[in-house]
């Protein structure tokens, strides 16, 4: 007799799942979930994206007709990698700070 697969049988406990959703939330590394939950880091990450793509289409289904008069944005910070030769000159720093007011024109 052949044994097929059974298709869903290696699903995670939902209190599995709550605990390394939580702990994403929270902050904690994918890899110190794996290693406190006693799963792989694979699983975190296809739960990850399996949260995240639900999320995105709650929000597209949800969302709709939101009229906004202002926006507003504190602060965006991103950092850029410089190799040597085009590194800032001393006491200047490699990050790079925006911020946008919602009344500014």
């Amino acid at each position: 007799m052949i044994s097929l697969p059974i298709r869903g049988i290696n699903k995670l406990p939902l209190t599995k799942r709550a605990q390394i959703l939580s702990m994403l939330v929270e902050g904690s590394s994918m890899r110190s979930i794996s290693r406190i939950v006693g799963v792989s880091i694979n699983t975190v990450t296809k739960l990850l994206l399996e949260a995240g793509e639900a999320c995105a289409a709650y929000h597209d289904e949800a969302v709709r007709d939101v009229t906004a008069r202002r926006a507003r944005c504190y602060e965006i910070w991103s950092f850029c990698c410089l190799i040597d030769a085009r590194a800032p000159k001393p006491g200047r720093r490699g990050s790079y700070k925006k911020r946008v007011d919602a009344n500014s024109n």
